[in-house]
């Protein structure tokens, strides 16, 4: 633990973007042995793994600092307006992201050839309940992290609670749809 400690604060970038990518894919992970899968699809494992740690983990250690430096305190009403607009600014575009990240990504390493009609049934389908699900498991964990954690360390939570998400979305992304 010394070790990561001394890493996050020499590097705290690149400290948060590995974590982010092992804890994504182990969640992958997860998700793959949930749905069965007879061996672990590492395209698809390297495609999310690649989300979180180029995508979120780097998004979130700008946006929390902004968010610290904008509501400084550790007070209720701040606590609230810092939970408030995070989930508001980051829910929609991380989770369509995700989605349309990976169905794009997936495609193009198969050699096919990304179709319009299969993302906008995915995101119909799944952009809703994920969205949903989103707000009910990120508002307490937010609001957690915005009061009992330094922020220096207010990625690392979140790349955590990652674990138990990531295997989610990874299920909810992941999962047929009517026309595929």
């Amino acid at each position: 633990m010394n070790a990561f400690k001394a890493s996050l604060k020499k590097y705290p970038l690149m400290t948060n973007v590995g974590t982010a990518w092992v804890i994504m894919s182990v969640g992958d992970g997860v998700a793959q042995q949930l749905e069965k899968k007879p061996t672990i699809d590492m395209k698809r494992n390297l495609v999310a793994s690649s989300w979180n740690s180029l995508i979120v983990a780097p998004a979130f250690f700008y946006w929390f600092g902004f968010l610290d430096r904008r509501y400084p305190k550790v007070v209720l009403n701040q606590i609230l307006k810092k939970v408030i607009i995070n989930q508001a600014v980051v829910t929609l575009p991380l989770n369509a992201g995700f989605l349309l990240f990976t169905y794009t990504f997936e495609k193009l390493w198969n050699r096919q050839t990304p179709n319009k009609n299969e993302i906008m049934a995915k995101l119909n389908l799944d952009l809703n309940s994920l969205i949903g699900s989103s707000l009910m498991f990120w508002l307490p964990v937010n609001t957690m992290n915005f009061v009992f954690v330094p922020p220096q360390y207010r990625v690392l939570p979140t790349i955590f609670a990652s674990l138990v998400w990531a295997t989610y979305l990874s299920l909810v992304g992941h999962r047929p749809t009517k026309e595929t």
